[in-house]
């Protein structure tokens, strides 16, 4: 399924202490399931298994899996500035879409051409993603939300 503005709590209030709080929260959220050195990467788990011919590799991505799906409860939970509704259903789309993919690498055993057939699609997501929340920091710069560093 796909996220829609039902999944997520909206919030009013849209000043610019709220907006920054609301995206402190959400680097936190990822901080809190998703360090980003925390452990290889799902494309490396599935390489590293199909290259070694043991699928019992693939069992690392369990962690992975229960991460992203307390990512996306999270996200879910927060209050959410009604001006960035969009955003956050479409952040809560990109981390159901990965979740999916990493499902499909999980089972790979059972079916590796879908895990095959996937791998370009997940790493396109994970450019996409970067850019989106290039975007996002770029848009809370402009409007002096968030300061440059």
């Amino acid at each position: 399924g796909k996220a829609g503005q039902k999944d997520i709590k909206l919030d009013s209030k849209n000043d610019p202490d709220v907006v920054r709080k609301y995206f402190a929260e959400i680097s936190a959220v990822y901080a809190r399931h998703l360090p980003l050195n925390q452990q290889k990467s799902d494309l490396a788990i599935l390489m590293a298994a199909l290259e070694n011919n043991d699928y019992s590799k693939l069992s690392e991505l369990d962690p992975l899996i229960r991460a992203i799906e307390r990512t996306i409860a999270d996200i879910k939970t927060l209050p959410t500035p009604s001006d960035y509704a969009a955003t956050a259903v479409r952040e809560l789309n990109y981390l159901m879409r990965t979740k999916k993919m990493v499902e499909i690498f999980r089972n790979t055993q059972n079916d590796p051409l879908a895990s095959a057939t996937i791998i370009p699609e997940r790493v396109n997501i994970l450019a996409d993603m970067a850019n989106f929340h290039l975007e996002i920091s770029r848009d809370l710069l402009a409007k002096g939300i968030i300061s440059g560093s």
